[in-house]
């Protein structure tokens, strides 16, 4: 065996252990606290088992809901006597018809959806709530390609204030109201993200580990630039090619593009002085800043943070 394939073996051999100790702990604790979902990793699993797991109320938001195995596993709750909300995108964006045949299975089988009001441009959060007891934040969308190469990530939360805002602010879109008060780390689009945002990469001192599906917009793109003319040091992984104009900032300013060459990008995490991790559905984009419903939190859970760190070296490879 060559020293190559020894490597991609203890990889993948790390992996395998890290997704079985996760499943351990999902199906014998009962306490969901600040866990990390990784994907395409992890599979449908950790939604399974939250999904399986409702008693009272499953509550979503979701922009793109294609995967035919979760809209079973939505089906036979409510057919368990288990309320079933979504709030769902009407129209994703180039894929006018993605949802189309999810409303009519939902409706079909009488699952209650509704879609945001046009004051929205997209409804782009992806976000599961449990009973009002815990609440996934993730990166991802229920759609088959989830599941197969794209890099995502996930927050399964069990902070009660958290989770009460989450379940409060899904109540308010349901109802068409305006979003109510919530917790500093819970950046919801287009009320406070983008100054949340601004704000934390002001505060950065050492360094910036940032997966990024795409970036084009100036302010952020601004923000970064500063930050790393005070020394911080900035890294980006995506799989996107930024506008020239942004190549060109960025390389001035000594931020470094990373392609993702193993998995195609779709996360939206940030990593900041290895101290806080956000995670959610915020692109670096004016149109999911300013105008998507959109949903990230931000943690400062050690062993999150560690393993974020880590899956990211992990990436550049």
């Amino acid at each position: 065996m060559s020293n190559d394939q020894v490597v991609t073996h203890n990889k993948t051999t790390i992996w395998k252990i890290v997704c079985l100790f996760f499943l351990f702990y999902i199906n014998t604790s009962t306490v969901y606290s600040d866990t990390l979902v990784v994907e395409p990793d992890m599979g449908r699993t950790p939604l399974y088992t939250a999904i399986t797991r409702a008693h009272r109320s499953i509550h979503i938001v979701m922009y793109g809901l294609t995967d035919s195995s979760l809209l079973k596993k939505l089906i036979e709750q409510k057919q368990r006597g288990v309320e079933v909300k979504i709030i769902l995108e009407k129209n994703p964006y180039h894929a006018e018809n993605e949802n189309k045949k999810a409303m009519r299975v939902l409706t079909e089988n009488g699952i209650r959806w509704h879609t945001m009001p046009p004051s929205f441009d997209y409804t782009h959060q992806k976000t599961l709530i449990i009973d009002n007891r815990i609440a996934l934040v993730m990166t991802f969308n229920f759609t088959r390609s989830t599941f197969q190469q794209a890099r995502n990530f996930g927050i399964i939360l069990d902070n009660p204030r958290w989770v009460h805002d989450i379940e409060s602010a899904f109540e308010a879109d349901w109802q068409k109201q305006v979003l109510p008060p919530h917790a500093w780390q819970l950046l919801y689009s287009p009320n406070d993200s983008r100054a949340k945002l601004i704000q934390t990469i002001a505060n950065a001192k050492e360094n910036i580990m940032l997966y990024a599906q795409t970036i084009s917009d100036d302010q952020i793109v601004r923000a970064l630039g500063h930050a790393a003319d005070l020394g911080v040091h900035i890294e980006i992984l995506t799989s996107s090619h930024p506008a020239p104009r942004y190549a060109r900032f960025f390389k001035r300013k000594k931020i470094v593009i990373h392609g993702s060459k193993q998995h195609y990008i779709h996360a939206k995490v940030w990593i900041i002085d290895h101290r806080k991790a956000i995670i959610g559905s915020i692109n670096l984009t004016e149109t999911s800043l300013d105008h998507n419903r959109e949903l990230a939190v931000i943690t400062d859970n050690a062993n999150i943070i560690r393993d974020l760190v880590a899956i990211f070296n992990h990436d550049l490879l």
